[in-house]
This record gives C-alpha cells, sequence and structure tokens, in this order.
C-alpha cells in the first residue's frame, strides 16, 4: 500500500505536469482552487487506477488510506469532488490553491 502512496506522490510531482491558472470567468467552479495541474494521459491514466484503488472502497472514501496518504504526501490532500447520496462520486487531490487531480 504505502509503495502505492509513493508511486502516486511522484506521479503528482512529475517534471511533465503544468501549473495552469484558471481564467477569471471560470472562478466560480472553482470556488477554493485558482490553478490547476495538467498532466500528459498517460501519467493521468495511472494516477486514476491507484487512487481508485486506495481511497475509495464501493463508492465511500478509505478514510484510513488517506490519513496515511496524507502523513507522506508532502502536504496533498485528498478532500470529496463530487458527492451524491451514495457516497463520492468523485474525489480530488490538492494542495494549497492548485487542485492538482480530479480522480472517480
Amino acid at each position: 500500500m504505502y509503495e502505492k502512496m509513493r508511486k502516486l506522490i511522484a506521479l503528482l510531482e512529475n517534471e511533465n505536469r503544468r501549473i495552469v491558472e484558471i481564467p477569471e470567468d471560470e472562478l466560480d467552479d472553482f470556488v477554493y482552487y485558482s490553478a490547476e495541474a495538467e498532466y500528459p494521459e498517460d501519467i493521468k491514466s495511472d494516477m486514476e487506477v491507484i487512487c481508485d484503488e486506495l481511497f475509495i472502497t464501493k463508492g465511500m472514501p478509505n478514510r484510513e488510506n488517506i490519513k496515511r496518504f496524507e502523513a507522506i504526501a508532502n502536504g496533498y490532500k485528498v478532500k470529496p469532488g463530487v458527492v451524491c447520496a451514495f457516497g463520492w462520486e468523485t474525489g480530488i487531490i490538492c494542495k494549497g490553491n492548485v487542485l492538482y487531480f480530479c480522480f472517480g
């Protein structure tokens, strides 16, 4: 499990990512974030698989794994994205005012 968490951190910090400021007219949709990370498709695909395995179990957040990840993750936080009556539809990984990844 920790091996997957370390791999996810390495992917989040990949040198091929770009941090893009969110245009002023789109900030209504991103209340808490003023920038987002963009990754190559192969990296996004790998991150999606790892996040689904680690952080969501039957639509519910795996809080134990989220706590473990955040303890070693250099400031990255895992939070709900879109939530419905059945649980998390999506989750996000953020750090400061940057949205790094949306999964689910």
